[in-house]
Parts: C-alpha cells; structure tokens; sequence
C-alpha cells in the first residue's frame, strides 16, 4: 500500500503507468529501441535492448530499463530500509501475429 500513495506512484492522482515504444531496430534475436516512460506526469526517454523470441503465433519481446526513481518525484527514504535510487523495470510485450 505504500508504493502506492504520493510517497511512491500516487495511484490515485496517476492511475496509470504508460511506456510508448518511439524506434525499433532489430539484429536477430536482439531489438535495440528508443521509449517514452511517463510516471507520475513525468515522460523521460530511455535507449533499451530486448530479446526477441518469434513462435508461430506471437513475437514476445523482454527487456530491463534502468530508471532513477527520484526523476519521478520519488525522494522518500527510510532509515529502517534504505531505497536504492536506481531501480531495474522489467518488461515483458507479446504481440499476437495477425493469420
């Protein structure tokens, strides 16, 4: 609950979490890509890789964005259990192919 109040994401003033994919270059299984993450009201762009996997049925492409928390408005801290700055976003797409 609290990753959830203004301290963290403030769900409840920003509801959603979007990712816009700008560019895409692809070198086989690897996808090398330009995004727009918007947290918060903020929008900041990242450079990503992705691993590409192809099935007859879908390409899922997977990846990690390196994301300083406080670009977002997240400072609090605690002494207790400190909070690294820098977190790891994992994502995962899967895009059905059209038949």
């Amino acid at each position: 609950n609290h990753l959830r109040d203004e301290d963290f994401f403030d769900v409840q003033k920003f509801p959603k979490a979007e990712f816009e994919i700008l560019n895409l270059a692809e070198s086989g299984e690897i996808v090398t890509g330009k995004g727009r993450l918007t947290l918060k009201g903020i929008a900041k762009e990242y450079q990503f890789q992705a691993v590409l996997t192809r099935t007859s049925e879908s390409e899922k492409y997977s990846g990690t964005i390196k994301i300083n928390r406080k670009d977002y408005g997240m400072v609090y801290q605690s002494m207790m259990n400190p909070i690294d700055d820098i977190a790891n976003l994992e994502f995962t797409v899967i895009l059905p192919l059209k038949k």
